[in-house]
């Protein structure tokens, strides 16, 4: 079970630190949030923080933010540190630790070394409700209305309530996901102007399931990480149980973005709908991400993927009989087939005019043989089958064998 968003946050307390681990090898994987290596990296690393904090004898999590690589220093990691409150101890102990050269069974280098306390002091009031500076708690649709509810103002403030034209924002990356029994639901969403002292919330069921990317549910499928300003939450072996609505909010705000999760059994054939808007493209994750971003030369979906196959070729093998065709399909070019040639309507395939109504279907679309007569592709049967003139990448033409079609398709 998770925590009721009307109590006060278990961890209310968060220290940011900054440690070099000199012995963690580096790998471009630990910039694509949610892969197997980002993970699997992060539980180990956290395993450590919370082994050595175990001896600060508070309630503490931690949780990893960030990886980077220093050409002189290695990788260096930033992590948060949860406790319930606030505690000189756990400072000390990681700065002893990192003096003596290691974290757990991590060394580590005191090159680089940062620590901090993001939030100073712990909020009373439940995630749903707005702390004044004097303590009251008023609700959070009452924040930058206009009216003094605090007492105190604060809650008009633009230091302290973030009443400013630039004031935070969350959105959810996708307002609906449709999965199925055994699949894993992916969750996301990313802020905008929020400081340091706020904290990021997974809420279900009037529950708080995540903090940050911190899981505080029981429920061992929950996976919850974050990224600069995009924050995560994954359930993993999705079960009916799992569907409804997850709140992304940013605490004592009022801000919030929701997903509609709907999982449905494995045997049900209802299509899974792509529900990104106009102009995204949705990642093999099944996040949304705008198409300008595809081919960009910088991997802004989870997995990467928006960097594959941008060389502008890729080689498909498709088995015919007894003939093989190298061609380039090209989506969006118009293709011009010589004089001797005649073009598949929609592709961009050029074929021998005498493949025209000669009793087989070589274009794609069968448009080579369509409206034909009986009298054209009988006479046609005797004419030699013809070869496509198209060559392939390397500039050699294909291989004349049996049961096998080459086809070359640009991905855009």
């Amino acid at each position: 079970m998770g925590l009721s968003v009307f109590a006060a946050l278990t961890f209310a307390i968060i220290y940011r630190v900054t440690v070099n681990f000199t012995d963690l090898p580096y790998s471009t994987e630990l910039h694509k949030p949610g892969t197997d290596k980002f993970l699997r990296t992060n539980g180990f690393i956290q395993e450590q923080l919370d082994q050595v904090l175990k001896l600060a004898n508070v309630n503490t999590k931690s949780s990893v933010l960030s990886y980077r690589y220093h050409q002189i220093l290695g990788t260096v990691v930033t992590a948060d540190i949860y406790c319930a409150s606030s505690n000189p101890q756990v400072k000390h102990i990681i700065e002893s630790a990192v003096q003596k050269g290691s974290i757990g069974s991590l060394p580590v280098s005191s090159d680089g070394f940062e620590f901090y306390q993001l939030q100073e002091k712990a909020e009373r009031c439940p995630p749903t409700e707005f702390q004044c500076l004097n303590g009251e708690c008023v609700s959070t649709d009452l924040r930058c209305d206009g009216v003094n509810n605090c007492g105190d103002n604060s809650d008009e403030s633009a230091d302290h309530a973030l009443c400013h034209p630039n004031s935070p924002s969350i959105v959810a990356t996708r307002s609906e996901v449709d999965v199925r029994v055994g699949e894993n639901i992916e969750l996301s969403a990313t802020i905008q102007d929020v400081t340091n002292d706020f904290q990021i919330l997974w809420v279900y069921k009037d529950e708080v399931v995540a903090q940050g990317g911190l899981v505080v549910d029981s429920n061992q499928r929950l996976q919850a990480y974050q990224s600069g300003n995009e924050y995560y939450l994954r359930i993993v072996n999705a079960q009916v149980q799992d569907s409804g609505l997850y709140t992304a909010a940013i605490a004592h705000t009022g801000l919030n973005t929701t997903v509609n999760v709907r999982v449905v059994p494995s045997q049900n054939n209802f299509p899974i709908e792509n529900h990104c808007p106009a102009g995204h493209k949705p990642c093999s994750s099944g996040h949304c991400i705008s198409e300008d971003l595809f081919c960009d030369g910088k991997p802004d979906c989870p997995d990467g993927d928006d960097e594959e196959y941008c060389s502008g070729i890729v080689i498909s093998w498709i088995f015919s009989n007894k003939f093989v065709y190298c061609y380039l399909e090209e989506i969006f070019s118009d293709t011009t087939c010589r004089e001797d040639e005649f073009k598949c309507e929609t592709s961009a395939l050029c074929l021998k005019k005498d493949a025209r109504c000669n009793g087989h279907e070589e274009c794609p679309d069968g448009s080579d043989e369509a409206g034909c007569s009986f009298s054209a592709v009988h006479n046609s049967l005797h004419n030699h089958i013809s070869q496509p003139t198209v060559q392939c990448p390397d500039g050699s033409l294909p291989e004349y064998s049996l049961y096998v079609l080459i086809l070359l398709h640009n991905r855009y």
